[in-house]
């Protein structure tokens, strides 16, 4: 009885299973738009303006957005998804809203649709718009094109020297925050993103607003770890991009890490985020170890929870070969 029981329940098993992966390959697409009487064909002239901000899951097909209007010259009486229609074109509606504010110049609302697959293909090929109709321009006061985005993914690894074992080839588990950077002076920050780092020092990032086939740099900043910055300018390619910073000194700028055991790692110990471990960060774990201060804290070096002579072992080393952040 109990062998036929598990028969029947496995097929629902492996279904839950393949659902469950396909969800976690789910590419998020992200919308971020202007409306405006410009778009509209012919165009409106009109104080009205607005934007479409939301995402696109394909895999759930789920289309969600928050559409913002203000300034409208009439006072809204529909609006609508049109398609397909490139910008300049005019469209039939694709999707109504039932919940747009009826007669009112401004206001906001949060259009939610399951779309079929022809729908999703128009989506993403960008030639869907969002349309607001009112009493001064019932065919449509105030249009936009929309352009679903798909994030830049940074398949990233790099270790940290005081939680990295070289014998064991693990490393504590923390969080980074990894900065993608223009490529020219002043290296202004495009998009910043957090991971915690598994044991092996890898993850995953996710970014919006970078671009495929443009050089940027990559920042990694760690609470208590030297700020690195990778060797040279770097691009995505096709949404993506792999860096590791673990096999070669020279995978950093200014070949500025330290080999643990055979793999090279960000310096440990600048604990007051200055650019430079030295004495006030040494000052700074010898006064916790001496409190014999304990848990997840920026003097605790190597991640056992516990700051002690380990860790000021760690800084002292760096502070005395006068260790500093090396960067464009």
């Amino acid at each position: 009885m109990k062998r036929t029981k598990l028969l029947k329940a496995l097929p629902l098993f492996a279904i839950m299973s393949m659902l469950l992966t396909a969800q976690a390959y789910a590419t998020i697409w992200n919308i971020n738009n202007v409306i405006n009487g410009t778009q509209e064909v012919p165009p409106v002239v009109t104080g009205g303006s607005g934007t479409i901000v939301g995402t696109y899951d394909d895999v759930t097909n789920q289309f969600n957005a928050t559409i913002t209007f203000s300034q409208l010259t009439g006072t809204t009486s529909a609006g609508h998804y049109h398609g397909p229609a490139a910008p300049g074109v005019n469209a039939s509606v694709r999707i109504g809203f039932t919940n747009i504010p009826l007669g009112v110049t401004g206001g906001n609302f949060s259009p939610s649709f399951i779309l079929t697959a022809s729908q999703e293909t128009e989506l993403l090929g960008g030639l869907w718009y969002v349309n607001i109709h009112t009493s001064f321009r019932p065919g449509g006061e105030i249009r936009g094109q929309i352009y679903p985005v798909a994030p830049k993914l940074l398949d990233l690894t790099y270790l940290i020297e005081g939680l990295y074992n070289g014998g064991t080839n693990l490393m504590v588990a923390d969080t980074v925050t990894v900065n993608i950077r223009n490529s020219t002076s002043p290296y202004a920050l495009v998009e910043s993103a957090k991971i915690k780092l598994n044991t092996s020092g890898s993850g995953i990032l996710t970014y919006a607003s970078v671009s495929n086939a443009t050089p940027y740099y990559i920042q990694v900043l760690h609470r208590n770890g030297l700020e690195t910055w990778s060797a040279g300018t770097v691009q995505f390619v096709s949404n993506a991009l792999s860096y590791e910073f673990v096999s070669a000194a020279t995978q950093a700028y200014g070949s500025n890490t330290t080999l643990v055991g055979a793999r090279y790692c960000a310096y440990s110990g600048d604990v007051n985020q200055d650019g430079t471990i030295d004495g006030t960060d040494l000052s700074s774990i010898d006064n916790d170890a001496s409190n014999f201060v304990s848990g997840y804290v920026v003097t605790d070096l190597d991640g056992n929870d516990f700051v002690d002579g380990s860790d000021a072992a760690v800084a002292d080393n760096n502070a005395a070969n006068f260790v500093s952040v090396a960067k464009p």
